[in-house]
């Protein structure tokens, strides 16, 4: 939160999405080389940084499904240190997001979609703000943006519901469907269909739920 604050001294290159996306990443893949394979599974306040990075990843993914996300002003010279500043920025975003990136790329080897594409969040926040030095490509980084986060949330709910984890499973339901949600929203439709279509997302995620409960045994067929 305070990196927010901070960031009041740095460049105007629209780096906030890629700091962010660096440190909650960089939180995430602590997270899971804190939890060693093999350890009894722990409660969720026990688990701060991969909690956090996790949730906040999520987070991230939502707001930048946007495409006002996407449209910034560049200012690649700042008025004390030239072209310095912003170089150094950029390198301390870099070296944030490698570490996640690297998690995730192993993730994925190892069989795991869900945590795999979510590690590699701040490589596509990167890649999208690179790619916003030409305003004309915001709709494209949003659609990308849109995809990916949708994938990140099925993979991640379909994995952990098979598994009987129904909170994990349920924060992934929930990331696909607020995306999905948004851009309802956003769409020029009637507002009959919005509606329905807000009910049909609803229902999923009721159903969802239910064939999870089913699936551990709480509730009875």
């Amino acid at each position: 939160i305070a990196a927010g604050a901070a960031l009041g001294g740095w460049p105007d290159i629209g780096l906030r999405a890629p700091l962010y996306a660096g440190m909650l990443g960089s939180s995430y893949a602590l997270g899971l080389w804190l939890a060693r394979p093999g350890d009894e599974p722990l409660a969720a306040w026990r688990r701060p940084f991969l909690v956090a990075g996790a949730l906040g990843l999520g987070v991230l993914l939502f707001a930048c499904s946007f495409q006002e996300m996407w449209k910034t002003e560049w200012n690649w010279v700042s008025s004390s240190g030239g072209i310095a500043g912003p170089a150094l920025s950029i390198a301390i975003v870099l070296s944030l997001s490698a570490g996640s990136c690297i998690a995730g790329v192993r993730l994925l080897k190892k069989g795991q979609p869900g945590r795999g594409l979510l590690a590699c969040t701040p490589l596509l926040i990167v890649t999208g703000w690179a790619a916003g030095l030409d305003h004309e490509n915001a709709f494209a980084i949003m659609l990308v943006v849109n995809f990916y986060a949708v994938a990140v949330g099925v993979t991640i709910c379909v994995r952990n519901a098979i598994r009987g984890d129904l909170g994990t499973a349920n924060a992934g339901l929930l990331l696909a469907l607020a995306v999905l949600t948004a851009r309802f929203f956003d769409a020029n439709i009637d507002f009959v269909v919005r509606g329905v279509g807000f009910i049909v997302l609803g229902a999923v995620f009721l159903a969802m739920n239910l064939w999870m409960l089913r699936r551990r045994g709480e509730v009875r067929s």
